[in-house]
């Protein structure tokens, strides 16, 4: 297997263990300045969300993963 490691951006699927709302999860999120796509656009299947980052620093992923998170034990 080979793989390029990304130079500008990147994207990783997440899934979710609780069940969640989707919507609720969309909402909050936004009301965040984060935005992610929901699995759902690209699959039937529920409890994954895709997460991209591009020319963003260290920093800056660890502060939105942080959110993230208190928005997922929020909507959880």
């Amino acid at each position: 297997m080979q793989y390029r490691e990304p130079k500008e951006g990147f994207y990783l699927w997440v899934k979710l263990n609780n069940e969640y709302n989707e919507r609720t999860l969309i909402n909050e999120s936004i009301n965040n300045n984060l935005l992610f796509m929901p699995g759902s656009i690209y699959d039937d299947k529920n409890g994954y969300f895709r997460l991209t980052f591009a020319r963003v620093n260290n920093q800056d992923i660890d502060n939105a993963i942080e959110k993230l998170k208190l928005i997922i034990e929020k909507a959880t």
